[in-house]
C-alpha cells in the first residue's frame, strides 16, 4: 500500500477525517456567529455586514447569540485539543505526515496567530523552531549522514562534478512508512552533479570568476592611487587634491566591483542549494531553512491608521509576516512534489466542506482588485527575488552555526575568526537585499492602494490630519504689530480636494448638497427604503438620485423654495458633533438643519459613500477660516513688562475637530481598511487556501 493509501486508511480508522471535518463546521459556526452578533452591535462596517442592514441593536438576538456561542467554542478546543494529540502521534508513524502537520502549524502561526504584544518575540522564536525542526527532521529520516558543506565541497568544479556524475543514477525507491527510501551521501553525490552540470551553476561560476578579476584590478588600482596621494592633501581637511580625487575615484569603482563580486558568488551559491532538491526530501529542507531566514526577518513596526474616533494614530504590526508565508507556500509546494498524495492535516477535512458558501463581503472584493494588479505587475519577481535572498540568509545561518570551530571546512578561507566574519557579512548583506526587495513591493502595493477611492480616502485623510495639525505662522516675539502669514493650508487643501477627486470619480459624485437636494425634489422615487444588498456599487447620478426620492417626505420642493440661506451643506454632516464656532451655529437657520439631517439620514441608508463626499464641504469651509492673528503681550524683562507682539493662529481647534469627524465618518463607513502590510498577507494566505492546501 502506497504512504498516501496508509495514512489516509489511518486517519479513517482514527476518525480523524471526520472529526477534522467537525472542526472545520464548528469553527464556521463560530465564526458565522461571531460576525452577526458584531454586525448587531454595528461593530461591523455598514459596508461590509452580511447579515443586517438595520439601524436597530437587537438585544434578544444578541443573547440567543452568546447561549449558542459558549458550548461551541467549547467543542472547538475540545476537538482541537484531542485531534491535535492524534495527528502528533500519526505522525511519528508517518514521518511525513508529522512533517505535514509541522508546516500547518508554521502556516497557522505565522499567518494568523503571530500578532504584536507581549508574547510576539517567544511566538517567532516558537516559528523559527518548527521550522529549523521540519529541516532537521528531513535529515534525520532520509539523508542521517548529509554534509551539504562537504558535499558541496567536492563538486566545486566542472571535472569533478562531471565524475561525480558519471556512475547511474538509480530511480529513487518507495518506502510504506516514509515515502521515498532514504539514502547516504555517496547516492545523493551523483543527483547533485547532475543537476548541477544540467543548470547553470557553472556559467555563474565563470562570472564569478570574472568578476573576481574585475575586483582584483580595482582593488590594484585604489591601492596604487592611495600610495600617490601627498602627505599635505591627507592633511587637509577641507577640500580634496587631484590625486584625492583620483582615489575617490577609484575607491567608488572598487565598491561597484565587490559588489557585483557578492552578487555573482551568491548566483553561483543560490545554483548549488538549488542543486541539492534533486532528492525531494532536501527540496523540503532548503525551503524549511528559506522560510526560517524570512522568520528571522520579523520585527514590530508602527504604522499609520484612522481609529474609530477618525484621528490618526499609529498601531503595531508584525511585518514581513506575507513574506513569511510566501516562504511557506513553496514550502507547501515542495512537500506536494515530495509527497503527492500525503495530505496536510486540514486538507482532509477542505476535501468534505463547503469552503467558500458564505458570499464575499464588498471589503474582500476591494481587497481582490488589489490582489489582481499585484500579480499583473512586477510584485511577483520582486516577491521571488526577496525569497531567493531569504533563502541564502537560511542557508547562511545554518552555515555559522556548523563551522565556528577551528579546522571546519571554511578553514580554507583562513581562520575560523575570518570565516565567521565572511559569513557574518553575507548575513547581514541578504537581510538587506531581502528586505530592499519586500519593501518595494510594499512601496507598489501603496501605489495600487491610491487607485481605490476607500483605500484612497483612507490614505488621504491621513495625510490631511497630518498636514493641519502643523499649520503654523511666524514664530518670535516682535517689537511691532505686522500681518501674520499661515503656512502648511495648500497641503490641507490639496490632500482635501484629492479625497474628493477620488470619491467622485469612483462614485459618480459632484456638485453640492443643495444642488443634489433640488434634483430629488424634481425626480419620482423608484426605490425602496431597503438598504440593497450591495450599497457600495458605484451609481450614476440619476440612480442616486432615482434612489434618495424614496427617502423623502412629501413637500421637499416647498422647503428647498423657502430656503433664504444658499449655504446648505457649508456644515454639512463633517461637523455634527464637533465643535462649531458659536457664531456659526448660532446663524444656521433651523429649516437648513432639518434639511441636513434628512439628507444625512437618507444617504447614510441609500449611499453612504456620498455621506462622506458632501461632508467635504463642512471641512473645507472650517479650513478656510484659519487665519492668523498678531496680538499684543507684556513680558518681563529685566523688571519691566513691556509689549511685544506674537503671531496666533486662530479657528485652527474648529477645523481639526470637522476633520476627525470626517474621519469617524469614514471610519463608520468602511470600517478599518487594510493598509498595505494587510494586503500582501491576506493576498498570500488567499492563494494558500484556494489551493486547497490548508482549510480558512
Amino acid at each position: 500500500m502506497s504512504l498516501s493509501r496508509s495514512v489516509r486508511a489511518r486517519l479513517h480508522h482514527l476518525l480523524l477525517d471526520c472529526r477534522l471535518e467537525r472542526i472545520d463546521s464548528v469553527a464556521h459556526e463560530v465564526e458565522d456567529l461571531r460576525r452577526e452578533r458584531a454586525e448587531i452591535a454595528h461593530l461591523v462596517p455598514t459596508w461590509d455586514r452580511v447579515y443586517v442592514f438595520n439601524d436597530r441593536v437587537d438585544e434578544s438576538r444578541l443573547h440567543e447569540i452568546d447561549l449558542a456561542l459558549e458550548p461551541r467554542s467549547k467543542v472547538l478546543t475540545q476537538l482541537r485539543e484531542e485531534v491535535a494529540a492524534d495527528l502528533d502521534a500519526l505522525g511519528e508513524e508517518y514521518p511525513p505526515f508529522g512533517i505535514g502537520v509541522a508546516i500547518e502549524r508554521a502556516f497557522r502561526l505565522a499567518a494568523g496567530e503571530l500578532r504584536p504584544g507581549p508574547t510576539w518575540a517567544a511566538e517567532r522564536t516558537a516559528l523559527c523552531e518548527l521550522l529549523s525542526g521540519i529541516a532537521d527532521r528531513v535529515v534525520k529520516n532520509w539523508v542521517p549522514d548529509f554534509s551539504p558543506a562537504s558535499l558541496l565541497s567536492e563538486l566545486g568544479d566542472v571535472a569533478h562534478c562531471r565524475q561525480a556524475a558519471a556512475p547511474a543514477v538509480h530511480a529513487l525507491q518507495e518506502d510504506a512508512r516514509l515515502g521515498i527510501a532514504p539514502i547516504g551521501s555517496p547516492a545523493l553525490l551523483p543527483i547533485v552533479a547532475r543537476r548541477l552540470l544540467a543548470g547553470d551553476f557553472f556559467a555563474a561560476q565563470e562570472e564569478q570568476r570574472s568578476a573576481q578579476a574585475d575586483y582584483d584590478t580595482a582593488a590594484k588600482a585604489a591601492s596604487e592611487a592611495s600610495d600617490r596621494v601627498p602627505l599635505f592633501e591627507r592633511l587637509n581637511l577641507f577640500s580634496e587634491g587631484p590625486a584625492q580625487l583620483v582615489l575617490s575615484e577609484r575607491q567608488a569603482d572598487l565598491a561597484a566591483k565587490e559588489e557585483a563580486l557578492r552578487r555573482a558568488y551568491e548566483r553561483s551559491q543560490a545554483h548549488l542549494h538549488e542543486a541539492l532538491g534533486g532528492y525531494p526530501p532536501l527540496l523540503v529542507h532548503q525551503r524549511a531553512l528559506e522560510a526560517r531566514g524570512v522568520a528571522e526577518l520579523l520585527r514590530v513596526e508602527r504604522v499609520p491608521t484612522l481609529d474609530s474616533e477618525g484621528r490618526p494614530r499609529d498601531r503595531e504590526c508584525v511585518v514581513p509576516r506575507a513574506l513569511v508565508v510566501a516562504a511557506l507556500r513553496r514550502l507547501i509546494r515542495a512537500f506536494a512534489e515530495a509527497f503527492p498524495g500525503v495530505p496536510l492535516p486540514l486538507s482532509v477535512a477542505q476535501e468534505r466542506s463547503a469552503i467558500g458558501a458564505r458570499r464575499r463581503s464588498p471589503r474582500e472584493h476591494l481587497e481582490r482588485r488589489v490582489f489582481t494588479a499585484l500579480e499583473e505587475g512586477w510584485a511577483l519577481d520582486l516577491r521571488r527575488r526577496a525569497l531567493e535572498h531569504a533563502a541564502l540568509l537560511g542557508m547562511t545561518r545554518r552555515e555559522l552555526a556548523s563551522h565556528k570551530a577551528p579546522g571546519g571546512w571554511l578553514g580554507r578561507l583562513g581562520s575560523a575568526s575570518e570565516a565567521t566574519d565572511t559569513l557574518d557579512s553575507r548575513r547581514a548583506w541578504h537581510e538587506v537585499a531581502a528586505t530592499d526587495c519586500w519593501r518595494q513591493v510594499l512601496l507598489h502595493t501603496r501605489r495600487q492602494c491610491e487607485t481605490l477611492a476607500p483605500l484612497a480616502a483612507r490614505d488621504l485623510t491621513l495625510l490631511a490630519s497630518r498636514a493641519l495639525t502643523e499649520v503654523r505662522t511666524e514664530a518670535g516675539e516682535f517689537l511691532s504689530a505686522r500681518e501674520c502669514g499661515v503656512n502648511g493650508l495648500p497641503a490641507v487643501r490639496s490632500a482635501l480636494s484629492a479625497i474628493e477627486r477620488a470619491l467622485g470619480s469612483h462614485y459618480d459624485l459632484s456638485g453640492t448638497p443643495l444642488e443634489l437636494l433640488r434634483a430629488v425634489a424634481g425626480a419620482s422615487p423608484t426605490q425602496s427604503e431597503e438598504i440593497p444588498s450591495a450599497p457600495f456599487e458605484p451609481l450614476t447620478r440619476a440612480e442616486l438620485v432615482a434612489r434618495l426620492a424614496g427617502w423623502f417626505p412629501t413637500g421637499l420642493a416647498e422647503r428647498l423654495d423657502a430656503l433664504q440661506d444658499p449655504s446648505l451643506g457649508d456644515w454639512l454632516l463633517a461637523c455634527e458633533g464637533s465643535d462649531l464656532p458659536p457664531q456659526a451655529e448660532g446663524t444656521r437657520p433651523e429649516e437648513i438643519r432639518a434639511l441636513e439631517s434628512d439628507l444625512a439620514s437618507a444617504l447614510a441608508a441609500a449611499y453612504p459613500p456620498a455621506q462622506v463626499y458632501y461632508a467635504l464641504a463642512g471641512v473645507r469651509r472650517l479650513v478656510e477660516r484659519i487665519t492668523a492673528e498678531c496680538v499684543a503681550r507684556r513680558v518681563e524683562i529685566a523688571g519691566q513688562t513691556p509689549i511685544r507682539y506674537v503671531c496666533e493662529v486662530r479657528e485652527q481647534g474648529a477645523a481639526v475637530e470637522a476633520l476627525a469627524a470626517l474621519g469617524r465618518l469614514l471610519h463608520a463607513t468602511y470600517g478599518e481598511l487594510p493598509d498595505a502590510h494587510e494586503l500582501l498577507l491576506v493576498w498570500e494566505r488567499s492563494a494558500v487556501v484556494e489551493s486547497s492546501w490548508l482549510a480558512e
